[in-house]
This record gives C-alpha cells, structure tokens and sequence, in this order.
C-alpha cells in the first residue's frame, strides 16, 4: 500500500523491492525484548513466531536513516475464495515507544535520587547511633584519664596499676575500632553478588540498631540459626534489616505504649530463609497497610524521616536478592518478614 512506500521511498514499486529483498524481515534488527521478533530468532522464521504467539504482542524494529521504527504487529489467518491467508498488518508505534524510553528513564533518575536522599538520611542516623556507641567507652576512658593525676598525688602510680589501665584502655580503643569496622561495612561500595551467611548481616544490623534502642529503653531480643547461606550483597541486606529495626523503634516511640519491645530472628525453613522483625508498636492501620512500602509514604512525625526506609528495604530485598518482604499486624504491633532463597554450598 502508500504507506509501505512512505517509509521505503528508494522503492517506486513492489518488483524492485523484491529484486533487492526477499522479505522485508531483512529490515528487522535483533532486539533481546521477548516481544520482538525478527528473522532466525529461535531458530524460527518471524511468521512462525507470529503463528506460535497470536495473542501477545508482537512487534518489530526497522532502523532507517531518520531512526529507529517500532512496529506492533497484528496477525490474522483467514480463507477468501476457499484459499488461505495470512495477514500482517504493521502499526507504527514509535511516538509510544520514545515516550515509554522517556518515562522509564524518567524513573530510574527518580529512583537514583530517592537512592540518594535515602542514603543521606541513614548517612545521618548512623551518626547519630555512632554518638551512642562510643558516648560510654570515651567517657571511661576520661574518667581513666584523669584517675592518672589522683593516682600520682596518692602514691598509687605503681607499675601493676599502669598494666591494669593500659589494658582496660587498649580494651575500650579496642571497642571503638570494632564499632569503625562495623560502619566501614555499612558504607562500603556495593559489590558483587555472592553467597553469605545471613546471620553475619543480621547480627551485624543488631549490633548498629543496640544502643540507639537502649537509649530509648527499647528492649531487643535477638536470636539467629548458623548457615543462612542466601545470594546477594552482605551490605544491602545488613541495610534491609537495619531500616526494619530503625520502623520498628519509631513505631514504638510515636506509639508510647507501656511495651517497648523489638523481636528479631533468624531461621531456615525448608528451602527458604526468614528473618522476621515484630514490635510492640501497635501495628500499621488496616486502610495504611498496603502504602507502607510506597516511597515517601511515612506516618511519622519526626521530622527526620523521609518515609523511604521501608520501601528500600523492600528494594533490597526483593529486586536486587530475588526475595521477598512482607508485613502483618500482631497483638502488640507489626511483624516483618523477609523470605530468601537458601543458597546451597555448590550456588555461588
């Protein structure tokens, strides 16, 4: 028709399209999208993937001087005159398709964002749980320091004395640098993908989340099974956790109940590792529960949130480790579940 010639105007008529061309699947460029078809692909012809797949949505690209072309294809078998037929009729889609790119793009710049404001955020709540890991030890550590003068005016400098505060010293520097390793972890650059033990990232979260809780008179009750082997980045499932436990205790303070409680475990079911995180919060409201893990979506009022942290743990947990997150409502609060595939010795 018109249009055929439209799009290939270096042709004036069918007969020398087809001195040139077989097929005008000579046109059609290898797309790894399953929708797109082209010559060979599966070993098959275009007609034959179109005959095989009626119903979805077949479609085409053309590259032409003036770009790229993306075509939906539409395919019906009929009989005329007692004879078969078979139509394809090509619909030019490529206004859709550049507006599809477009949003898409649009997107993923909005979750790189959203990546990074979340990350300043935690950024800003690990200064602040820093504060509460080492606030105790450098206070020991100044009360050792000025017991050295009222040693020395008492006569009691002695050199078992000095061993005994050199030793608690080195003890508490000890602590400090262990909490430094622990934040390194947090902050490191993602790596690639690789097979841990997930009761390494959790004790790891615990251990961050300890003493901010403490400071709140939140009790946490940790428990954990040896050999969770799960696929993934340490980090990000250490951070999954880490923004659980930090929901968890700001439902429990905006909550004021009489309860200040965090469980949290981890254990092998079958084929599946769980770790599930319950708090005495008094759980998400039934008409909020499915806009939890929306970004930005927050019930919180302290002003710090962002209402980000449950949605990239869910990021974490189910795009980039292959799981899942999910959440419930207790007696006393909300019970989240991460579900990961249990990574045998031989997966790596």
């Amino acid at each position: 028709n018109q249009a055929f010639f439209e799009f290939f105007p270096e042709y004036s008529s069918l007969e020398a399209f087809l001195k040139e061309h077989d097929c005008i699947c000579d046109f059609f460029e290898k797309s790894d999208r399953t929708e797109y078809v082209y010559q060979g692909k599966e070993g098959q012809s275009w007609t034959e993937l179109l005959m095989k797949n009626p119903d979805r949505r077949n479609r085409v690209l053309i590259r032409r001087p003036d770009g790229d072309h993306h075509f939906l294809l539409s395919y019906r078998h009929f009989t005329f005159n007692e004879e078969e037929r078979n139509v394809v009729v090509f619909t030019d889609v490529s206004d859709l398709e550049a507006r599809v790119q477009a949003e898409t793009a649009t997107r993923r710049q909005q979750e790189v964002y959203l990546m990074q404001q979340s990350r300043l955020a935690q950024m800003g709540e690990m200064i602040v749980n820093i504060t509460h890991h080492w606030r105790q030890p450098l206070n020991s550590m100044g009360i050792k320091v000025q017991d050295l003068l009222d040693a020395y005016d008492f006569g009691e400098m002695t050199r078992a004395y000095l061993e005994k505060n050199v030793k608690e010293t080195m003890q508490i520097l000890n602590r400090i640098s262990n909490t430094l390793n622990l934040f390194h972890r947090f902050t490191a650059e993602q790596r690639e993908k690789e097979r841990f033990d997930a009761a390494r990232a959790l004790q790891d979260a615990v251990a961050l989340m300890r003493p901010a809780l403490e400071s709140h008179y939140i009790t946490l009750e940790s428990r954990s099974e040896e050999g969770l082997f799960v696929i993934g980045d340490p980090k990000l499932l250490a951070q999954a956790v880490v923004n659980l436990l930090s929901n968890a205790q700001d439902a429990i303070i905006e909550h004021q109940g009489d309860t200040r409680k965090i469980e949290i475990e981890g254990v092998r079911e079958e084929e599946r590792v769980i770790i599930r995180v319950k708090d005495s919060g008094g759980g998400v409201p039934e008409e909020l529960q499915k806009r939890i893990f929306d970004p930005f979506f927050t019930t919180k009022e302290l002003a710090a949130k962002t209402g980000t942290g449950l949605y990239f743990a869910k990021l974490f947990v189910e795009q980039q480790m292959g799981g899942t997150l999910s959440e419930e409502n207790t007696e006393e609060g909300a019970a989240f579940t991460v579900s990961l595939p249990f990574a045998p010795e031989h997966q790596s």
